[in-house]
């Protein structure tokens, strides 16, 4: 038992000469981010949905601190696309063949484990299923995030879409790295293949933004709008309303007016994998940069000779970068009144907001991983993003990611903050805000451990030892 704890502290070996240490914490914080970002979003239910104590609650430091822009599910997409785009392109470059099917069945096994035992623990905990369980179904196989989220969505595998959308995501992904590096297409476009999946890539997340620019309305279809009535009831569905109000006995303080507003944004927008896959193509993005990368430092080792004027424009470029990352990444943490925002600002976020935090995300990441050689590389942020303390959240972060809204909707449900009444009794809320998201962590961390242990790692090396050998092939 103790020997299967400590593997939670120990960092696997890369075979192929990468330092990725820096990505267990991009993955913790990121998890750690959205865990209080449902925290906040849940305890909303204990408040009005209008009025000045929502108007306190939603405009302050806290709160948008808490929701971090919501964001950080597409942080998630931009390491899924960077480290699939790694794996793809090291098993081409040692001769390994690939298929899009084998590498479709691969994906399903690692998330579908852990899907199940989520499911098991929510009928556990307390559950009423679709009729025909059809929800169930649709997200074991992946395609959940196709059907209408109100007619068989449940609150256990509310966050499986996102699983759908990286599965279906890196269905193509898998197709654009084996067509460029085929021999019909490096014949007929004489092309290096990581820049043409580079430039595919550009192109699909730029299409992303394309389909979303058409699928935007200005009042359905708005981010900024959202905002403004982003509260647990008044965006629930009528079936979600009347469970939560007769399982937990809670008392609603509004009704759920903006359930139509809701249910056409997570359609058109939310759950749809065209509209959300930009972020995984900004993590192929950043990967081909990244292979190049590495490429140019070992050249750079054995010829020293690079241009002067090279690395200066690079090194400037970084920085430039680097310090528009950070303000796009934490400018959504500062408390903004949506209310008088103009449609063109509401049209830009919308269509853009998820890809330009995303490019922000990759370019962090590019720069924490990035041959020490190169001028773009962040020794510091490298540090700390390496940091041993994020290692075993990273490495329960999928399980934790899959059980802990169920979690903080028992916790939250079932102990009511103090009475808010007043804007001067928004601090006792946030203080009951933050007692929560703790209990949360404790709870799905804890859980989400021994389904690391016993039910994921297990999975894995079944899956490993199926695969046949190099002596049966």
């Amino acid at each position: 038992m103790w020997k299967m704890y400590q593997t939670l502290w120990t960092r696997p070996k890369n075979r192929n000469g990468d330092s990725f240490a820096a990505l267990d914490g991009v993955r913790a914080i990121s998890h750690l981010s959205i865990v209080a970002l449902h925290s906040s979003m849940i305890s909303t239910a204990h408040l009005p949905g209008q009025g000045p104590v929502w108007d306190a609650v939603r405009l302050s430091p806290f709160h948008s601190i808490m929701q971090a822009g919501g964001i950080q599910v597409d942080v998630f997409f931009v390491l899924s696309g960077f480290l699939l785009t790694i794996s793809l392109v090291n098993q081409l470059r040692v001769g390994k063949e690939i298929s899009v099917f084998g590498q479709a069945l691969r994906r399903m096994w690692r998330m579908m484990p852990l899907i199940i035992a989520a499911t098991v623990f929510g009928s556990l905990v307390g559950e009423d299923w679709d009729p025909g369980y059809i929800g169930i179904y649709s997200t074991i196989l992946l395609y959940n995030n196709l059907l209408d989220p109100f007619r068989v969505g449940s609150f256990t595998l509310t966050l499986c879409w996102s699983c759908c959308v990286d599965f279906q995501a890196g269905i193509i992904v898998t197709l654009i790295v084996l067509a460029a590096h085929s021999r019909m297409v490096k014949d007929f476009l004489r092309m290096d293949p990581i820049t043409l999946v580079k430039y595919t890539a550009l192109f699909v997340s730029m299409g992303t933004c394309a389909i979303r620019y058409v699928r935007y309305d200005p009042v359905k279809a708005n981010t900024i709008k959202l905002a403004q009535i982003n509260h647990f009831g008044r965006m629930m569905s009528d079936g979600g309303f009347s469970w939560i109000q007769n399982r937990y006995n809670h008392t609603w303080r509004t009704p759920n007016d903006a359930r139509d507003t809701a249910h056409y944004y997570l359609e058109q927008l939310y759950l749809p994998t065209i509209p959300r896959m930009g972020p995984i193509f900004i993590g192929v993005v950043a990967a081909c940069n990244y292979i190049h990368a590495k490429e140019w430092s070992k050249t750079r080792e054995s010829n020293p000779s690079a241009s002067t004027i090279w690395i200066i424009a690079s090194t400037l470029g970084k920085w430039i970068s680097i310090f528009w990352a950070f303000i796009q990444l934490f400018t959504p943490m500062i408390p903004s009144d949506p209310d008088n925002a103009p449609d063109a600002v509401g049209l830009f976020v919308t269509v853009a907001l998820r890809v330009l935090s995303s490019m922000a995300a990759a370019i962090l990441i590019f720069s924490a991983v990035v041959p020490s050689s190169h001028p773009w590389h962040l020794g510091w942020l490298g540090r700390f993003l390496g940091w041993d303390i994020w290692l075993p959240i990273s490495k329960i972060s999928f399980a934790s990611y899959l059980i802990h809204f169920k979690i903080l909707m028992e916790a939250i449900l079932r102990i009511p903050p103090p009475f808010v009444s007043s804007p001067a009794d928004t601090p006792y809320y946030f203080a009951y805000v933050c007692v929560m998201n703790g209990v949360g962590l404790a709870i799905s961390f804890t859980i989400a451990t021994g389904l690391h242990l016993f039910v994921e790692q297990p999975a894995i090396r079944a899956f490993k030892s199926a695969k046949p050998s190099k002596k049966t092939v």
